[in-house]
């Protein structure tokens, strides 16, 4: 079972909800390869983290227990699935790791010595920056006054980061709904002295 982000924020803590988020679709891509590097290296170190827990568990409540296999019930089930989402979650990783070795391979082999490959990429570039102003409108031209704004956001980071902050916001919500009732719970009772 693949497991999406509301089951992985009611099983995982704030640091492992967002291992969790860079490694969803959007946020993948915007990794560099020494980022892809550590966060492969966390991935994996908190799914051995929770196999291990969840063996020693299941031999505790063996004996516990007395059942051959150590599951009794719903006991350790957190546990387990922790690990399978941090195997999910290491598998797009490194499913991603090997895209760009793949991709880095393919252009180390272009066709032609590094003077040619100097050559393409210059031209690549100049392509880049033609492509890049080809939109625009002089600004002695009179429409250039009467140009519609562009809305949203500028670049891909500023959008993953308000993204990020949507989805914090949303759960301090909840967290602070939690502590308020509690406050005034604790106020009736003291009113009631």
């Amino acid at each position: 079972m693949a497991y999406n982000r509301s089951h992985a924020r009611t099983l995982c803590s704030d640091a492992e909800l967002a291992l969790f988020d860079a490694s969803r679709r959007e946020a993948l891509a915007g990794h560099t390869a020494a980022q892809l590097r550590a966060l492969t290296a966390r991935a994996r170190k908190l799914r051995d983290k929770y196999t291990d827990t969840y063996r020693r568990q299941r031999l505790g409540s063996r004996e516990r227990s007395g059942s051959k296999q150590g599951r009794s019930g719903n006991a350790n089930q957190r546990t387990w699935q922790k690990a399978k989402l941090f195997g999910e979650v290491l598998a797009r990783f490194e499913a991603r790791q090997q895209q760009m070795t793949q991709a880095a391979a393919r252009r180390a082999t272009l066709p032609g010595g590094p003077a040619v490959r100097g050559a393409r990429a210059e031209i690549e570039q100049a392509a880049a920056r033609v492509e890049a102003t080809r939109g625009r409108i002089p600004a002695n031209r009179p429409e250039s006054r009467h140009r519609p704004t562009k809305t949203g956001f500028v670049d891909a980071q500023a959008a993953a980061v308000a993204r990020q902050r949507h989805f914090q916001e949303a759960g301090n919500r909840a967290i602070l709904g939690h502590v308020s009732a509690q406050g005034r719970r604790n106020q009736g009772k003291r009113d009631q002295r």
